[in-house]
């Protein structure tokens, strides 16, 4: 017994964790729980006030936010939407209009292409059966092409090519066919001068069958009628008709060559002077100025050559008496065969056959060269301008891409920041959830 009452007491261990009566009293546990609770309330207090005034924070930027990008974004692409839409209609409507154009292009040129053919149809046509009636087929076409031409030229600038000599043998056949038909100075020259310079002008001026232009048609026609007329009116109309139609044929048998040289020098001469003095000295202001004549465009075409590098060395004032005296030359040199064509009917058939078919090549290589090309470049165009639909980088789509990046941009910022928000709220009511636990226990 005495043992037992000498031995010291040690405290249970089986007591909570949270107890301290082996340690202290209970009065001073309770006052220690007490002092710790308020202390970890006081502190829990200082956050949750803090996070509320951030929250609160949080939502005003978010709201100022929205009302100072969000809305001035929003109208910046609808405006840059609708620029784009009548952008977009614009050129539709231009599409659509160049369309339209395009079919009534395409029609002209589909009657074009049908009285085209039917001329050269209906001329073959009544060369073989009426032609004592031909030279009045020629004489109603020009009454047409003249005019045209000459109102064509005008509003290019381009008049002063009417006083080519070209055009004088056209007036000179006519005043044979119709004024002075016993003529036989008039025939003679004419036949030389239609058959020689005019004729292998084809030739030289590459004149083209394309019966889309009206311009290559009408000088066509200026330079291949005549001799086809004379040819016509010589080798295939019936004699008994011509000699009392023309009597200046019947006249004329053969063509001497000097004679008609020097007939022909002689009409030749008198364009020559009339030009001269009409373009090259009235117009020689104008023609400084820079309106075409068929001087400058041959000088200018030519001056590559070997011929057009003789003529620029020589002193300005001279240059046009040197083209005068050159296509003097070429006038003579042309007219040459000339009297064998007047009596040979087969000779002269094929010389006019050659022509009409170097116009054809001409016009073949024209419509595979400059037609193809036109339509490769219209179609080109016209893909280029759909392909603006699907570019990115056009500069107008390119700045709606932009707008819709940035609010892309826009609404990661927005999400993030809702996010961020999320959490906060979370961490607020998680520590509040903390708070309300730790009243509970304090209640306990």
């Amino acid at each position: 017994m005495g043992s037992e009452e000498n031995t010291p007491q040690i405290p249970s261990r089986k007591k909570s964790s949270l107890s301290f009566s082996g340690y202290i009293g209970d009065d001073d546990l309770e006052f220690s729980i007490l002092t710790f609770f308020g202390v970890f309330d006081s502190i829990s207090n200082v956050p949750i006030k803090t996070l509320g005034s951030l929250n609160r924070h949080v939502r005003k930027k978010r709201d100022e936010f929205r009302e100072n990008k969000v809305r001035p974004l929003q109208r910046k692409v609808d405006k840059e939407l609708e620029k784009l839409k009548g952008r977009i209609a614009d050129k539709v409507d231009k599409l659509q209009k160049k369309w339209v154009d395009g079919n009534v292009v395409r029609a002209r040129d589909k009657v074009a292409f049908v009285l085209g053919v039917g001329n050269v149809f209906f001329s073959a046509l009544l060369m073989g059966m009426i032609p004592q009636n031909f030279h009045v087929w020629y004489s109603v076409q020009i009454l047409y092409f003249m005019p045209l031409r000459y109102i064509t030229y005008h509003r290019k600038g381009m008049h002063y090519f009417i006083a080519d000599l070209c055009y004088w043998v056209n007036m000179m056949l006519l005043v044979y066919l119709w004024i002075l038909p016993s003529s036989k100075f008039l025939l003679v020259s004419t036949y030389f001068l239609s058959f020689g310079p005019l004729s292998w002008a084809i030739i030289a001026w590459k004149n083209s069958l394309v019966f889309h232009s009206m311009d290559k048609v009408t000088s066509l026609f200026i330079h291949i009628f005549p001799p086809t007329v004379l040819h016509t009116i010589i080798h295939i109309v019936p004699a008994g008709y011509t000699y009392k139609r023309f009597p200046a044929l019947g006249k004329l048998e053969h063509i001497d060559i000097f004679p008609a040289f020097i007939a022909t020098s002689i009409a030749y001469f008198v364009w020559q002077i009339l030009y001269y003095i009409f373009i090259q000295v009235r117009r020689r202001e104008k023609i400084s100025a820079g309106r075409p004549t068929s001087f400058t465009w041959l000088l200018k075409s030519y001056s590559k050559t070997w011929i057009g590098k003789l003529v620029l060395k020589l002193p300005e004032p001279t240059r046009p008496f040197a083209f005068m005296a050159i296509q003097y030359i070429y006038t003579l040199i042309t007219m040459a065969p000339c009297p064998w064509w007047y009596s040979h009917k087969k000779s002269s058939t094929i010389f006019l056959i050659s022509l009409f078919a170097w116009s054809v090549w001409n016009g073949a290589s024209y419509y595979v060269d400059v037609f193809g090309r036109r339509f490769q470049k219209e179609l080109e165009d016209l893909r280029r301008e759909v392909s603006t639909y699907e570019n990115p980088n056009t500069p107008y789509l390119s700045k709606v891409d932009d707008i819709v990046i940035s609010g892309d941009s826009f609404l990661n910022t927005c999400s993030n920041a809702l996010k961020t928000e999320f959490q906060l709220n979370e961490f607020v009511n998680s520590d509040v959830n903390d708070n309300n636990e730790i009243n509970y226990l304090r209640k306990r």
